[in-house]
């Protein structure tokens, strides 16, 4: 996982394009990989028990009109790893419709819509005096056009805070 398609584009540790509905995810791990632990491209997907251990980049990254359901998530970014020269790992769960544009009809119509219960996000366990916090800026990171749903959940160890909401 990671090895570099083209500039900015690496493989993930798991990678689902345009799932059917009956697909099924359970028990499923993701160690150190370069890019992201899990990312759906569109599809639906029910999944259960997967984890995303110090990835260097999202733990579970959502966008294309992605329709899921999950239980039972756990990700810790990676320590010390840097992306950009700047802080390691990204977000535990990044979350939208498309890059460009909420709407782009070119790329996906409509919304991602994502439900998660029972997950546990944990930041870099490093925590040094505040000054330096080497954590991902926010544990849980919403962008545009998503629907999201989050419940009985743990967010902890993030520098600016859990969750994040960049657009309406």
């Amino acid at each position: 996982a990671g090895k570099e398609r083209s500039p900015n584009n690496e493989l993930n540790s798991f990678t689902f394009c345009g799932v059917g509905d009956r697909t099924r995810g359970d028990y499923l791990e993701a160690f150190a990989g370069d890019d992201d632990g899990f990312e759906w491209f569109g599809g639906k997907m029910d999944s259960k028990h997967l984890i995303a251990i110090d990835g260097h980049d999202d733990g579970y990254d959502t966008q294309l009109g992605a329709r899921n359901r999950a239980q039972f998530v756990i990700v810790r970014t990676a320590p010390g790893f840097s992306i950009s020269g700047g802080q390691n790992g990204d977000h535990a769960i990044e979350a939208d419709n498309t890059e460009t544009s909420p709407y782009d009809q070119l790329v996906c119509s409509g919304r991602s819509f994502i439900q998660m219960a029972n997950a546990t996000f944990v930041g870099d366990q490093r925590i040094d005096d505040g000054t330096n916090f080497p954590g991902p800026t926010f544990g849980v990171h919403w962008r545009r056009g998503v629907s999201y749903t989050l419940l009985n959940s743990i967010i902890m160890n993030d520098k600016t805070g859990g969750l994040g909401v960049e657009h309406n």
